[in-house]
């Protein structure tokens, strides 16, 4: 299982300055992180800028443990139905009629409000845990180097003098 302690020793022998983006790209996409981290849409955090406000350790302590330390934002509920069904994710719309849940496989579910039996919000993060399982040092570098290249809120272009 991936630990703090298993984390620490992997990041330790990382060759940082070898890095290629392109094949943290394809880390990317074949762990699924762009299902939930595609931009606006997604249902975790847009990565865009993530390396400028987060440290690497930390950033990689919320991906290898990302029960961790969740915001309330992407924190899961968990609603009953009267029927005995059990559905988990996040709220994405809510009304007085019902609500519509997406689950950690990007379905949208939608539960009729006279449907509830309960409802009860978990601190666990749809994120699952395992992301980096089997990843080798370079896997790292490469992951941080695309993460890198999302950019992010820069400062405004400075003006030129006329």
């Amino acid at each position: 299982a991936e630990t703090l302690t298993w984390l620490t020793e992997q990041l330790a022998i990382v060759d940082w300055s070898d890095g290629d983006v392109e094949r943290g790209r394809q880390l990317f996409e074949k762990r699924s992180c762009a299902q939930c981290h595609g931009g606006r849409r997604g249902l975790g955090p847009d990565l865009a800028g993530v390396t400028s406000r987060f440290s690497r350790n930390d950033l990689f302590v919320a991906i290898v443990l990302p029960n961790r330390d969740v915001s309330t934002r992407y924190q899961t509920t968990l609603f009953e139905t009267k029927r005995g069904k059990v559905h988990t994710g996040l709220i994405v719309y809510e009304s007085a009629e019902g609500f519509l849940l997406r689950n950690s496989t990007n379905q949208t579910i939608r539960i009729e409000a006279a449907d509830i039996e309960s409802r009860r919000t978990l601190p666990q993060s749809l994120m699952p845990g395992g992301l980096l399982k089997e990843f080798h040092s370079s896997d790292f570098a490469d992951l941080l180097a695309y993460l890198k290249s999302l950019g992010g809120a820069s400062a405004p272009p400075a003006t030129t003098a006329r």
